[in-house]
């Protein structure tokens, strides 16, 4: 903190720098909260923190991701075109369901039989 004081331009940079990252990853669809956050130099413990659990929530997003889109192309394969009550179940299951869908897709005879809990 007290670089930021003996440094104006420091100072300066630290703010722009500041507003451009928390602009960015608003525009990014960041949902972390980083109204708190007014200086990186201040604040990066809790910028980290923040990014941190970002960076975590999109991962977990993206794996979600991965696996339903994966389970829908194996169904498609298996049953044909999945109908919106289906694909609803799959946009709203739990990372659970879906690993549990993904094993017993080779074995169910039909949609029912897939999302049927064993």
């Amino acid at each position: 903190m007290r670089l930021i004081q003996a440094d104006p331009n420091k100072a300066r940079l630290d703010r722009l720098i500041t507003r451009w990252l928390k602009r960015h990853l608003q525009r990014l669809g960041a949902k972390i909260d980083l109204t708190q956050v007014h200086s990186l130099i201040e604040d990066k413990a809790m910028l980290a923190e923040n990014l941190q659990h970002w960076a975590e929530r999109e991962r977990e997003e993206g794996q979600k991701a991965g696996v339903e889109g994966t389970l829908r192309k194996l169904i498609t394969l298996k049953f044909g075109e999945i109908p919106e009550s289906a694909s609803k179940r799959l946009e709203q299951a739990t990372d659970e369901q879906l690993d549990a869908w993904v094993e017993q897709i080779l074995s169910a005879n039909s949609l029912d039989d897939l999302f049927t809990t064993r």
